[in-house]
């Protein structure tokens, strides 16, 4: 598969799974159009601050451990290569969780606010 495929793939899929994950917002005490959206804004800036604030965490030297690794068995353009792809991975699964949390935060903080949350 060509390169620029493959970004339309990810591209087609993050989108679906973004539709897939959105959550429905019930106002359970009388709330204005007005009032929901003023809280929802409110609870999704939370929910971001919360969740970019967990992300930001130091560099673990990944490649430099991999190539020193990789100097170790007499390969080290490998060991910085298998670095690369580990540090990539832990990063997707860093946002992955991110998400999660962002998502539960809005959804708790809605709760406060009076509405019912379903995803």
């Amino acid at each position: 598969m060509k390169p620029s495929m493959h970004f339309g793939v990810a591209l087609l899929l993050a989108t679906f799974c973004l539709s897939a994950t959105a959550q429905t917002v019930t106002p359970l005490n009388g709330q204005s159009s007005a009032t929901t959206q003023q809280d929802s804004a409110a609870c999704r800036a939370l929910a971001d601050s919360e969740s970019s604030a967990a992300t930001e965490s130091p560099t673990s030297g990944g490649r430099v451990r991999g190539a020193a690794i990789g100097v170790a068995v007499g390969a080290a353009p490998m060991g910085a290569a298998i670095a690369g792809v580990r540090k990539r991975r832990h990063e997707r699964a860093a946002q992955s969780q991110a998400k999660a949390a962002a998502a539960s935060a809005y959804a708790n903080c809605m709760q406060q606010r009076g509405y019912q949350v379903t995803p």
